[in-house]
């Protein structure tokens, strides 16, 4: 998990960085919608804290639980989109719309085991970055 950067003692944020908890944050809701549906679907998975074990196995059964739920989800959602809806993705800051990464990249460079705990996040930020082409 990565965090979203803070304005500490007062002091505002940099123009990178709040792009860069603009780009965090959008993810972030979606998936907690996402699990706000699904717990709202099957309450089982609001005490699913309760129900994992120090057991490994218990952990394995869990998530295998979850992955029931999603599938039932995706198979009761019902089909309203009319045949005729023709859908196109203008959104090209996607990552499924850019080129694959090279090995050069900001964001694949490696984090030496003496870094400060920040470097993962500024790495990213620099990456976001540079897609954007800031």
């Amino acid at each position: 998990m990565v965090a979203a950067f803070h304005n500490f003692d007062g002091h505002p944020l940099g123009n990178d960085e709040n792009v860069f908890n603009a780009a965090l944050a959008s993810p972030r809701v979606l998936l907690e919608h996402t699990i706000g549906i699904l717990k709202g679907r099957f309450p089982w998975l609001q005490s699913i804290k309760n129900k994992i074990t120090d057991d490994v196995n218990s952990r394995r059964r869990v998530i295998s639980m979850i992955g029931v739920c999603i599938i039932l989800h995706n198979f009761l959602i019902e089909e309203t989109t009319p045949d005729d809806f023709m859908f196109e993705d203008d959104d090209k800051s996607t990552l499924t719309s850019q080129e694959p990464l090279a090995p050069d990249d900001k964001v694949n460079q490696p984090v030496p085991d003496w870094a400060t705990g920040d470097t993962c996040r500024t790495q990213l930020k620099n990456y976001i970055l540079e897609l954007r082409g800031n």
